[in-house]
């Protein structure tokens, strides 16, 4: 753990700009040093897209922010759907657990570059996706280079066969790492991973949750947003905060201490 950037190599910060402004062909990877609420990590700028995802927070500063405060030293945090490992790495930087799930292998590797290059000894990476039941499902998928992957159809390059299993499942074989906060972005796949944690989502342990709900996807897929909505509720949880961004919702909840 620890939140600030003490031990790094400091950056040749003129040629890191310089770099910044250079787009394809001729772009040069380079690494920047990223800080939110008093956490610092490093991470590699790989392509000009890293410029949103990374440097800024993929346009979800407020929300990232968020995830990051909610955090302290004791919890165990839960990042379903880490992509390339921006706030996993962060917030590794305060958690004493960081348990960060990635079905896509570019996203994983990346997401273990990440890691490493921060020294993260508390943080474990899952490569597999997470649903209502388990087994191998089709994941649609530009790697680690482009938008986040989707197991529904989605513009990207390929498709890939990866395994899926229940988040249930997963939190029984680590119960020294019971996710105290959790987090799920899974582009419009929530309701089946939340149907396969109902026995976490109901353990008042889990104090807070942050839900990125996409509501077209779910229901262009025959997904039920109101389904979704009191399965959370009624495993304990009242949402405190929603911000409409685009076509998704950025929910929190926490835990209604009277119900146990």
């Amino acid at each position: 753990m620890g939140t600030g950037c003490a031990g790094m190599k400091p950056l040749n910060i003129a040629r890191k700009l310089k770099r910044r402004l250079v787009g394809p062909p001729d772009f040069v990877p380079y690494e920047a040093d990223v800080q939110l609420e008093g956490a610092c990590a490093r991470f590699q700028i790989t392509n000009p897209g890293d410029r949103l995802r990374v440097l800024e927070f993929g346009s979800e500063r407020e929300n990232m922010a968020d995830m990051v405060r909610s955090v302290s030293a004791g919890d165990a945090f839960w990042d379903v759907g880490a992509y390339i490992g921006v706030l996993a790495t962060l917030v590794a930087r305060k958690a004493r657990r960081v348990i960060a799930i990635e079905p896509d292998p570019g996203c994983h590797e990346r997401l273990g570059i990440h890691a490493r290059m921060n020294s993260l000894q508390n943080l474990e990476m899952i490569q597999c996706g997470l649903g209502d039941a388990p087994g191998e499902l089709s994941l649609n998928t530009s790697g680690g280079q482009g938008d986040a992957p989707s197991f529904f159809e989605k513009n990207l390059k390929n498709r890939i066969s990866v395994p899926v299993k229940r988040l249930d499942d997963l939190v029984a074989e680590r119960p020294e790492s019971f996710p105290t906060v959790l987090k799920i972005d899974v582009e419009g796949f929530e309701a089946r991973v939340v149907k396969g944690g109902q026995s976490t989502l109901r353990d008042h342990r889990l104090k807070v949750l942050f839900l990125e709900v996409h509501p077209v996807v779910m229901v262009q897929n025959g997904e039920s947003l109101a389904d979704l909505f009191a399965t959370v509720e009624q495993s304990g949880f009242r949402a405190v905060t929603c911000i409409a961004r685009k076509n998704e919702l950025h929910m929190k909840y926490q835990r209604v201490e009277s119900h146990r």
